[in-house]
C-alpha cells in the first residue's frame, strides 16, 4: 500500500544490520524519482544486479571495470568515442588477434614504436598507398617493391639477400648528374653517367632489333670487339677499341653532314672486300680485293726509299705519270698523252737494243734487265 513515511533501518550497515527484503524475498522492482543509491565501503561493499541494467543519463563509474567473463560475452558500443583509448601498459596488448582481425582501421598517422616497426600482412597484397606518399628514413624490403611511380630525393641501393649483404645496383646523383652503378663482388663494372663517362666493364653490349643502333655524340671506348650481326653505324663521335672492331655479314658506314652523307663504306661482295671513299654521296675512290680498284678523287703519290707501285695487271691512269725515280712495267698503254723530261741519253738500256729518244718521243727496248718490255703508243 502507499506511504508517506521513510524507512531507516537501525544502524549504519554492519553485517548485522538491518536489509531491505531477504535473500528469499525480494522486491520485484524500486523506483526513485531522483538520488542515488550508495554502496558504502565495507567488506562486503558489492553491488549485484541479477537482470539488465539500464541507466538513462550520464554515468560515472570509478574504479576498475570488467565486461563479461567468458568469450560468449560481448560489448556493443551505440555510441562514439569522444576520449583516447590509452593501453595500461607499452607494449603488453594487442588490438584483435591473428584469429579475430579487425576489418578496417581508418586513422589519420600510424606511429610504430617498437623495437621492429613492422607491419604484417599474410595476404597476396602487402601494402597499398595513396597518391603521394612521403617516406623519411630508409625503406627495406625483402621482397619486391611494385608500384606505377618512384620519387626518391636521395640514393636507391639494391643489395644481394638482406641489408648487410653485397651492393648490387645502386642509383644515385653527383652535383646535378644522374648515375646508375651495377656491381660484381661490390666493385662497379659498369656505369651509366648522366654527364661523365659511362662504361660497361662487367660483358658486351647487345643491340638487337630492326630499329637497334649505338649512337655517340662524343667518344666511345671499347675493350675488347665490336661485334654486330648486321652493321655499325658511326653518325658522330670515334670508337676506341684495344682489340679489334668486327662486323658479321654486315658493313662498316662512315656518315658526315646534317644530311648524313656517305664518307666510307667497308662492306663485302660475295667473298671479297671492298673499300669506298666518296665525295657528295659519289663513290670517288675504291680500293677492291678482287676487281677493279680505282682512285677517281686524285693522285696517287708514294715517296720513301722503298716505295714503288707494282702491277700484275693493267694500271690505268687517267692524267699523268710523274716519277721521281724509275718507272719499271711490262708494256704501258697511253691513249693520250706524251712522255716529258726524257733524258738526253740512254739510261740503263743495253747497247744494241732498239730505242729512239728525241724530244718528247718514246724510246724503246727489247730488254731491260732481263725482262721483256715494249711501249705502245696509240694515236
Amino acid at each position: 500500500m502507499p506511504t508517506g513515511i521513510n524507512l531507516v533501518p537501525n544502524n549504519t550497515g554492519s553485517s548485522a544490520g538491518s536489509t531491505l527484503g531477504t535473500d528469499s524475498k525480494k522486491w520485484s522492482h524500486i523506483y526513485a524519482r531522483t538520488g542515488s543509491i550508495d554502496v558504502i565501503s565495507s567488506s562486503n561493499s558489492n553491488l549485484n544486479i541479477l537482470g539488465d541494467l539500464t541507466v538513462d543519463g550520464d554515468t560515472t563509474i570509478k574504479g576498475n571495470l570488467t565486461f563479461g567473463d567468458a568469450t560468449t560475452d560481448s560489448v556493443n558500443f551505440g555510441a562514439e568515442i569522444s576520449s583516447s583509448i590509452i593501453p595500461d601498459a607499452n607494449d603488453a596488448y594487442d588490438l584483435g588477434s591473428s584469429t579475430k582481425a579487425w576489418s578496417k582501421v581508418y586513422t589519420d598517422d600510424l606511429y610504430l614504436t617498437g623495437s621492429s616497426g613492422a607491419i604484417y600482412q599474410a595476404r597476396n597484397k602487402r601494402l597499398t598507398l595513396g597518391a603521394t606518399n612521403t617516406f623519411v628514413g630508409n625503406i627495406s624490403a625483402s621482397g619486391g617493391i611494385s608500384a606505377s611511380q618512384l620519387t626518391t630525393y636521395d640514393d636507391i641501393t639494391l643489395k644481394y639477400n638482406a641489408d648487410g649483404g653485397d651492393t648490387l645496383v645502386r642509383i644515385y646523383d653527383s652535383s646535378d648528374d644522374g648515375i646508375i652503378d651495377v656491381y660484381q663482388n661490390n666493385s662497379v663494372k659498369s656505369r651509366i653517367h648522366g654527364n661523365g663517362l659511362s662504361y660497361l666493364y662487367g660483358g658486351g653490349l647487345k643491340v638487337s632489333g630492326s630499329d637497334g643502333f649505338i649512337s655517340a655524340s662524343g667518344d666511345l671506348y671499347v675493350g675488347g670487339n665490336i661485334s654486330s650481326s648486321d652493321g655499325t653505324e658511326l653518325s658522330a663521335g670515334y670508337i676506341t677499341a684495344s682489340k679489334g672492331i668486327q662486323v658479321n655479314n654486315g658493313q662498316f658506314l662512315l656518315k658526315v653532314g646534317a644530311g648524313y652523307d656517305y664518307s666510307t663504306r667497308i662492306y663485302s661482295s660475295n667473298d671479297d672486300g671492298i673499300i669506298d671513299v666518296y665525295q657528295n654521296n659519289s663513290v670517288k675512290a675504291r680500293i677492291h680485293g678482287n676487281g677493279l680498284s680505282y682512285l677517281y678523287g686524285g693522285g696517287l703519290k708514294v715517296s720513301g726509299s722503298d716505295g714503288f707501285i707494282s702491277a700484275s695487271g693493267n694500271l690505268m691512269i687517267g692524267g699523268d705519270i710523274s716519277a721521281s725515280g724509275n718507272l719499271n712495267v711490262s708494256q704501258i698503254t697511253g691513249s693520250k698523252g706524251r712522255f716529258t723530261n726524257l733524258p738526253t741519253t740512254p739510261v740503263g738500256i743495253p747497247s744494241g737494243s732498239l730505242y729512239t729518244l728525241s724530244g718528247s718521243q718514246l724510246g724503246m727496248s727489247s730488254s731491260y734487265s732481263g725482262n721483256l718490255a715494249k711501249i705502245v703508243l696509240l694515236k
